[in-house]
């Protein structure tokens, strides 16, 4: 992964409902957040902002 690459990872609270979600939610929004970071040619920003 290059220095400029971008990375999601969760806080205390946000782990704490993403533990207590069933796994098809967890996947889900695993899913949509790797496709934020992941977006090609896009900050996640940019897609946030939509």
């Amino acid at each position: 992964m290059s220095e400029d690459a971008w990375r999601w990872r969760f806080r205390g609270p946000a782990k704490r409902t993403y533990d207590s979600l069933d796994a098809h939610a967890q996947d889900r929004i695993t899913d949509k957040l790797d496709e934020i970071v992941n977006a090609a040619g896009e900050r996640p920003t940019t897609i946030w902002n939509r």
